[in-house]
């Protein structure tokens, strides 16, 4: 439906701005009707282009006030961001091309050097073209994949594409690409350790639930890039370091699906599973493990595995959402009072200050001047709203720990003191006998997914899948193929 937009939106401007042109108007402007057609294609190119411009920013907005409405998260929106910054990105770079194209042939290459003080300025536009091809080709799955910080960091060379995107056509017209915490189990998390690299933070996805364990969050890490491999070594040798500073960004994306709502699980994946951490009193626990490229268990003797503790600090605190429990509802009010605040103080400035001197005549304060004070009006504005509303929800969590300490006593639950009690306890919700008898090792075969699907009866089963692409879609077909009406697919990729 989107592609259809796009090219009934092209084919329209086409359609209405070709009926305009005639070999008589064309050749007043000295050109040939096929030269004007170029021109003309062109500038369609890129206003198609601000049709997905005004939808790229949704689904990677981590905090969006949006997404929670329809049930969505930012990492489970990620493809979609994808698709549409390769379709912006070609509209815009054929943009570029055509006009280049059309000065080369029209002999106005000089063209590529104005900056109009009033309309649109060419020179703007190439700069913001620029780091939008940056951003392009680190997308691109080989790069990003093997070279993720490279990408993670280019990304924010979306900062310049705006500043220079409103350059080059005004304030008023670039607003069109404006968009308008508790964690569960798939949420995402930023990680940053300061002893490793004070720049680098690492998004992870978590495991844990905030509503099974409130003292605890926890992240699964895979010892596989260089940053990753240096944490693996420091936790190998905690006797180097007894304290480790952690910075978090996140919890990101509202409460997951919540799976609990079936009868019955079924997890399939080609690693383990996101260990969804339940009491095993109220759980029935069945695990049919495949080993397809051994004959036979595996003599190797493992390390066991370990946990390591380190001490806290007196003045570390619980972790709590900055902007409280209902954090989304938080954001649309600082969205909606930066929207009021801005409003305000341009009409101000715009009554007291440019109008007097420039009468709107646009001789005085160009279109890069105005966008200039708006953009800096903007960014005032969300620095006021998000700080009032940060140290609100900080006054408020003060004051409602400061009550609970005076109901509990001196020793909270979530006190750092509890932290090094619980050190010393096994978590008695996962006896290791209980797995072990729940677990069945076949070696040397392939699962039957559609008859281990189809063999459950139960009234409501929740497929979770997570693995590669040709898995995911395997068992989406056999959901989908209407044999079974029980069968409620969803799909988990970690894959950014």
């Amino acid at each position: 439906m989107f592609m259809a937009l796009l090219v009934w939106s092209f084919s329209t401007y086409l359609r209405v701005s070709f009926a305009k042109i005639t070999p008589q108007s064309a050749a007043k402007q000295g050109e040939k009707v096929w030269e004007a057609k170029l021109d003309s294609a062109a500038l369609r190119l890129g206003l198609v282009g601000n049709i997905c411009l005004a939808f790229l920013f949704f689904p990677v907005t981590r905090g969006s006030s949006i997404l929670p409405l329809f049930g969505l998260t930012s990492e489970a929106s990620v493809k979609y961001h994808i698709w549409l910054g390769h379709i912006v990105m070609t509209l815009f770079t054929a943009h570029g091309l055509c006009y280049i194209i059309y000065w080369a042939v029209t002999h106005q290459l000089s063209e590529m050097l104005k900056w109009d003080k009033i309309g649109v300025s060419n020179v703007a536009g190439e700069l913001a073209l620029l780091p939008g091809l940056a951003m392009w080709v680190t997308t691109f799955p080989r790069i990003r994949r093997k070279m993720f910080e490279l990408f993670f960091y280019t990304h924010y060379l979306y900062i310049l594409f705006i500043v220079f995107f409103i350059f080059h056509v005004g304030i008023s017209y670039s607003c069109i690409m404006l968009p308008g915490l508790s964690y569960t189990p798939t949420s995402i998390m930023f990680m940053n350790v300061p002893c490793i690299s004070k720049m680098q933070w690492h998004p992870f996805t978590i495991s844990s639930s905030s509503s099974l364990e409130s003292e605890k969050i926890s992240v699964i890490i895979k010892s596989e890039g260089s940053w990753s491999r240096k944490l693996y070594q420091m936790l190998s040798s905690p006797s180097s370091v007894d304290q480790l500073d952690v910075s978090i960004e996140g919890p990101y994306g509202p409460a997951s699906t919540d799976f609990l709502r079936h009868d019955t699980l079924v997890m399939t994946s080609s690693s383990p599973f996101l260990p969804l951490k339940m009491a095993f009193s109220n759980l029935n626990l069945r695990i049919e493990a495949y080993v397809t490229r051994d004959k036979e268990p595996n003599r190797e003797t493992k390390m066991p595995l370990q946990t390591i503790w380190f001490k806290p600090k007196s003045s570390d605190s619980p972790i709590s959402p900055i902007l409280g429990p209902n954090s989304w509802l938080w954001l649309g009010a600082i969205i909606s009072s930066s929207h009021i605040i801005f409003l305000l103080f341009m009409g101000i400035l715009t009554r007291y200050y440019i109008y007097p001197i420039d009468h709107n005549t646009n001789h005085v304060y160009s279109y890069s001047s105005r966008a200039v004070l708006n953009i800096l009006l903007i960014c005032i504005s969300i620095i006021v709203a998000a700080t009032t509303a940060f140290y609100w929800n900080k006054k408020q969590g003060a004051w409602e720990t400061n009550q609970v300490q005076n109901m509990e006593g001196a020793t909270p639950v979530a006190s750092p003191s509890s932290w090094v009690y619980n050190a010393d306890r096994e978590m008695e919700s996962f006896p290791q006998q209980s797995l072990v008898q729940s677990t069945n090792v076949h070696y040397g075969e392939r699962p039957d997914l559609k008859r281990i699907l189809f063999e459950r009866k139960e009234s409501s089963i929740g497929v979770l899948v997570c693995g590669p692409k040709k898995m995911r879609h395997e068992v989406a077909s056999i959901c989908s193929a209407g044999l079974a009406e029980n069968l409620h697919f969803e799909s988990i990729s970690f894959s950014w």
